[in-house]
C-alpha cells in the first residue's frame, strides 16, 4: 500500500470527525492494529489505528469479524480502564509535526483525554494521555521535530480509495537473496561456541566440600570453602546441598560441552561440505525432531489449540537421540516403573500445556509401548512421569536410556 500523505491524512480525519458525540465502547488490538470501538444511536462505528510496516494508517472503517486472537497490551487495559465510556470530540492534525493525529475525548465534568497517533515509519507509535496526567505508549516515545511541510504538494486519493487499498494490502514477505554464506554461518557457529565456553566458568570444588563436611562434623571450614557454605543451614543441610550442587554443576558442564561437540560438528560438515547450505531453500519448514535426531521411530500430530508433535523412540538408542536433539523447553514422558520407550513433546517455546494434552501424549506413548499386548491392558490405569527436557539428564556410563529426571509431574491414564 502506497503511504499516506498529509493531504490524504486530513481527508482521512474530516471523514473521521462525523463520528463526533460518539461514546468509546471498547478497544481491541490484533497484532499492531488498534480498534476503538463507539457507539451512537443504534449504530456500532469503528475507528482503526494501524501501525504495521508500511499500512500506517488512522481510519473509519465498517465494522468487520476478525478470526484472529485479540491481544491484551498494557495501552489496551490502560484505554480500557480509563477511556471507556469517554465521549469523541474531535480528531485533529498537529501540522507542524507532519502525519502527527490527536482524537480527543471528554468526561461528564468536560475533562480532555488524548490518544495522539503518529503515522511516520521512523516513530510510529500511539500515546494515551488521561485527564489525571497518566500516560501510556504502544512504543518508546521519541521527541517530535516541527517539519516544514506544505500539503498542497500532494496529491490525494479519494478516502474510499485510501481504505480500499488498505483493506487489500497483502502482508510483505522478505524476499531471500539465495542461500546463506558458509563463512557467515561457520563465524555464528564459532561465536556460539564462544559464548558457551564463556558461560562454563570455573568448577567449584562442591564435592570435595561434601567430603570434608562429612569427615571433619562442622562447619569451620578452609577460607577456600567459606564462600560455598550456608551457615544458616545445619551441617547435613549443607552437606547434602553440596552433593546437590556438584550434581547440578556436573549435568550443566556435561550439557555444554556436549552442546559444543554439536556445534564443531556442525562446522565441520559446512567445511567440509558448503553446498549442505543450498539444500535449505526459503521458507521450507525447519527440521523437524526425527529428521536431526535420526530416530525412525514414531511421530504424531497432537489435536489442540497450538502445533504439537509426539516424538516415540523405538529403541534405547533412539530414546538417548531424541533427548540429546531436544529442545529445553520440549516435554519428556514415559511410563514409571516400565522399562521402554520414551516420548518428546515436541512443541514451541513459551507454549501453553494443558492437562488433556499432556494425556494425550501420554497415551500416544502407552499404545506404542504395548502395541499387540494393547488388548490385555484394557481398563488398566498407569503412571506416566513428565518432565522438561532441561530437567533430564542421560546417566553417564549407564545403560543407552536411563536417565535422571526433576521437577517430574505424574499424570494417570486408564486405557
Amino acid at each position: 500500500m502506497k503511504a499516506i500523505n498529509e493531504r490524504e491524512l486530513d481527508l482521512l480525519l474530516d471523514d473521521i470527525n462525523g463520528m463526533a458525540g460518539a461514546r468509546l465502547t471498547d478497544v481491541r488490538v490484533f497484532d499492531e492494529q488498534l480498534y476503538l470501538i463507539f457507539f451512537e444511536l443504534v449504530q456500532r462505528k469503528l475507528i482503526v489505528i494501524d501501525m504495521n510496516g508500511k499500512k500506517l494508517i488512522i481510519a473509519r472503517i465498517d465494522e468487520k469479524s476478525r478470526n484472529d486472537k485479540k491481544q491484551k497490551k498494557p495501552i489496551t487495559l490502560f484505554l480500557k480502564k480509563n477511556f471507556l465510556g469517554l465521549q469523541f470530540q474531535c480528531a485533529k492534525r498537529l501540522k507542524q509535526f507532519g502525519r502527527v493525529v490527536e482524537l480527543m475525548f471528554v468526561d461528564e465534568n468536560d475533562q480532555i483525554s488524548t490518544i495522539q497517533v503518529r503515522l511516520f515509519p521512523a516513530g510510529k507509535n500511539v500515546i494515551a494521555t488521561h485527564a489525571n496526567g497518566k500516560t501510556v505508549s504502544l512504543n518508546k516515545v521519541a521527541p517530535l521535530e516541527v517539519l516544514d511541510s506544505d500539503k498542497n504538494e500532494f496529491k490525494a486519493r479519494e478516502v474510499a480509495e485510501i481504505i480500499n487499498a488498505w483493506e487489500t494490502e497483502k502482508p510483505s514477505h522478505k524476499k531471500s537473496s539465495g542461500p546463506p554464506d558458509p563463512e557467515k554461518v561457520i563465524k555464528k557457529l564459532k561465536k556460539s561456541i564462544e559464548k558457551i565456553q564463556q558461560g562454563l566458568g570455573e568448577l567449584m570444588p562442591w564435592m570435595e566440600l561434601g567430603e570434608w563436611l562429612k569427615v571433619n562434623g562442622h562447619l569451620d571450614v578452609p577460607e577456600e570453602y567459606l564462600p560455598m557454605v550456608d551457615k544458616k543451614l545445619s551441617l547435613g543441610e549443607n552437606i547434602n546441598r553440596a552433593f546437590q550442587m556438584q550434581d547440578k554443576q556436573t549435568r550443566k558442564h556435561e550439557g555444554a560441552l556436549e552442546r559444543v561437540k554439536d556445534l564443531e560438528a556442525e562446522i565441520e560438515k559446512v567445511i567440509n561440505n558448503p553446498a549442505v547450505l543450498q539444500e535449505q531453500k526459503p521458507g521450507k519448514r525447519s527440521p523437524n525432531l526425527m529428521d536431526v535426531s535420526g530416530a525412525k521411530g514414531k511421530r504424531v500430530p497432537l489435536k489442540g489449540n497450538i502445533p504439537v508433535f509426539v516424538n516415540i523412540g523405538k529403541s534405547a538408542k533412539e530414546n538417548l537421540q531424541l533427548i540429546r536433539k531436544a529442545k529445553p523447553w520440549h516435554i519428556w514422558l514415559h511410563l514409571r516403573d516400565y522399562p521402554g520407550a520414551h516420548a518428546i513433546m515436541e512443541l514451541e517455546k513459551k507454549a501453553s500445556v494443558d492437562d488433556q494434552l499432556l494425556l494425550d501424549a501420554a497415551k500416544e506413548l502407552i499404545q506404542f509401548q504395548f502395541r499387540k499386548r494393547l488388548p490385555d491392558i484394557k481398563g488398566e490405569k498407569f503412571d506416566v512421569v513428565c518432565a522438561e527436557i532441561r530437567h533430564v539428564r542421560p546417566i553417564k556410563g549407564d545403560k543407552a536410556g536411563r536417565v535422571n529426571y526433576q521437577k517430574e509431574k505424574t499424570i494417570s491414564v486408564k486405557i
